[in-house]
């Protein structure tokens, strides 16, 4: 084999991994539509960053973490909804009782939830309206921390650069 033959083989392979690395990228952005594609992406990036050069290396670095950190952000968010979910609409079904006593606290409390899931209307205080509008922005921004992170990233793959 000369070095001809050698050097393409070699340049067959750069493609091939530079391919299977914007593929990673690709998942990831998927990952706005379908939840499991970033988690197929992760796989993919576990099995081939040890195979690939330093720059790529990088890049598969970055992607994992971006992964681990958007993971950690989401459980950070769903906790905080959570709870901010049953403290604002135990304070509402709390005033709406004067907070008399605990019997009909709980009682308006799984009512008002049953009315709001059959359709009826129900009151919402403003408490409640501003929490779910903090936790809209919350989500709105987390969604554009992940599509930055990953637009720079594939900049700089594209530029030849090691991930930011």
């Amino acid at each position: 084999m000369n070095t001809l033959d050698t050097e393409s083989v070699l340049e067959d392979k750069s493609q091939s991994r530079m391919a299977g690395l914007t593929i990673v990228y690709i998942l990831f952005f998927g990952g706005l539509l379908a939840a499991i594609l970033p988690v197929v992406g992760l796989i993919i990036a576990y099995v081939i960053r040890r195979d690939v050069e330093w720059v790529m290396q990088t890049h598969f670095n970055y992607l994992i973490r971006t992964f681990w950190i958007g993971c950690v952000l989401i459980i950070i968010l769903t906790f905080v909804t959570i709870v901010g979910f049953f403290i604002a609409f135990f304070e509402t079904a709390f005033t709406s009782t004067g907070g008399s006593s605990s019997i009909s606290f709980e009682f308006d409390f799984f009512s008002s939830i049953f009315n709001i899931f059959n359709g009826n209307t129900y009151p919402f205080t403003p408490r409640v309206v501003i929490f779910f509008g903090l936790v809209s922005v919350l989500i709105l921004g987390l969604i554009i921390w992940y599509i930055v992170r990953l637009a720079r990233g594939l900049k700089a793959l594209y530029l030849g650069r090691e991930a930011p």
